[in-house]
């Protein structure tokens, strides 16, 4: 064995545990850190381990400039990387906002250009497992959650209004649990779930096995039980995909339009606060608010007003105010700026530029995806991840949803695995 294969493989382990690890992540940190001194250390282990694979895997390529392409699609991603470092260097206003951001933006580019150097390490039948069964893990905690895991149990273990608040409702609900299983939130668990969703999915479909449709069942009840709109919408897109990938392109086209109208009117509805015009009185599980007044209220009409807010934000500030002024980052600020759409954080830290390179960084992975998702014997993971990130593009316009830790990770280390590989599907 060659000193270079040796990195690697201590890297492919090293990888491996973290993204089974990640969807626990949460629970494991709430727990532990209520007994164990240190909790920000335990909180960065993900961090450290990115690190270390990281300097693990530029030791490989330093000996073998192959293991690397440094197509478009990588130029692009190192061009956000150092474009947001110079926009938040210009406009730096508080450390550790700018090292959460940078937590939350940059880490998961770093980790899909360190994928990429390990995707040879990978099978299909190791990546299947390396998602599904912690996935289904998760899923069954969320289903027991009401009856087993009540908030008061899980306030004497760790949870509570300084970790992770246990007693989440829907609103004017009381009586509806939304249940988070071991992630950080409802919508947190909701999003990270349409990736295993999809993927179930796409494999019932290619294997033609009654049994295999088992399995999305076994995502979709706690998808639905965290009562998060936002999934609900992203894992009816997604399996949208998933069965238009099986169709012609004219046929992906029109479904594609279809859907495009059906979220942009819904778009519309909720964004300007005209859903009161459709709906009377509360509507607990669809409308998080009170239209009993006429107008919407509750805390759906926060997020318009936040969202308001947030493009103001951009109109005074087009070039950007730096990694961590926006979203879940900018807590460590004096005036936290949570704009409900991921889209919007991004144009307001890094401008209307560094949005642009988001996109066509998306574009041009979703066009390798979409070829690869055509190719017989080798289609599953590219198909799955292509319809999981449509899902969680969708839910992006209505949450911070590539903010979370457990979600971004997966799905951009799966990513760069899956684009820099072919992976032989076999029978399971």
């Amino acid at each position: 064995m060659t000193k270079k294969h040796s990195y690697l493989n201590i890297a492919a382990v090293l990888l491996s545990v973290l993204l089974v690890a990640m969807p626990f992540h949460a629970a494991i940190v709430t727990i532990l850190g209520n007994y164990l001194p240190f909790k920000t250390l335990l909180q960065a282990w993900k961090e450290i381990l990115i690190f270390i694979v990281g300097v693990l895997c530029a030791f490989a390529v330093y000996k073998d400039r192959s293991l690397l392409k440094f197509d478009n699609t990588n130029r692009i991603a190192v061009v956000i990387i150092i474009f947001s470092l110079v926009v938040s260097l210009i406009r730096f206003n508080e450390l550790y906002a700018f090292l959460a951001g940078v937590k939350t933006n940059l880490v998961v580019l770093v980790l899909f250009l360190e994928a990429q150097v390990l995707a040879s390490k990978y099978s299909f039948e190791k990546i299947f497992k390396i998602v599904l069964i912690p996935a289904v893990i998760v899923a069954v905690i969320a289903i027991l959650q009401p009856v087993l895991f009540r908030p008061e149990i899980l306030n004497m273990i760790g949870y509570g209004p300084e970790s992770i608040n246990a007693e989440q409702f829907v609103e004017y609900s009381n009586q509806s649990i939304r249940v988070f299983s071991t992630l950080g939130g409802p919508n947190q668990l909701g999003a990270y779930l349409i990736i295993p969703f999809a993927m179930s999915l796409v494999w019932a479909i290619k294997s033609r096995k009654i049994i295999w449709y088992l399995l999305p069942l076994v995502f979709m009840l706690p998808i639905y039980m965290s009562y998060s709109r936002s999934a609900w919408i992203g894992g009816i897109v997604a399996a949208i995909v998933v069965v238009g990938l099986n169709f012609k392109p004219k046929i992906q086209l029109a479904v594609g339009l279809g859907v495009l109208v059906l979220l942009s009117t819904f778009g519309y509805i909720f964004y300007t606060g005209s859903v009161c015009d459709y709906l009377a009185g509360p509507v607990s599980i669809l409308v998080h608010g009170d239209c009993s007044s006429g107008e919407l209220g509750g805390s759906d009409m926060m997020r318009v007003d936040s969202i308001d807010n947030g493009i103001a934000t951009i109109q005074a500030n087009p070039f950007g105010t730096g990694i961590g002024t926006a979203g879940p980052a900018s807590f460590y600020t004096k005036s936290p700026l949570i704009v409900e759409n991921w889209y919007l954080q991004i144009a307001i830290e890094i401008g209307l530029i560094g949005l642009a390179l988001y996109l066509v960084f998306i574009v041009l992975n979703m066009i390798k995806l979409y070829i690869r998702s055509k190719e017989k014997n080798y289609s599953v993971l590219p198909s799955m991840l292509f319809a999981s990130i449509c899902g969680v593009l969708v839910a992006s316009l209505f949450l911070h949803t590539l903010a979370d830790s457990t979600l971004s990770i997966l799905l951009f280390g799966l990513l760069g695995l899956v684009i820099n590989h072919r992976f032989e599907e076999k029978t399971l």
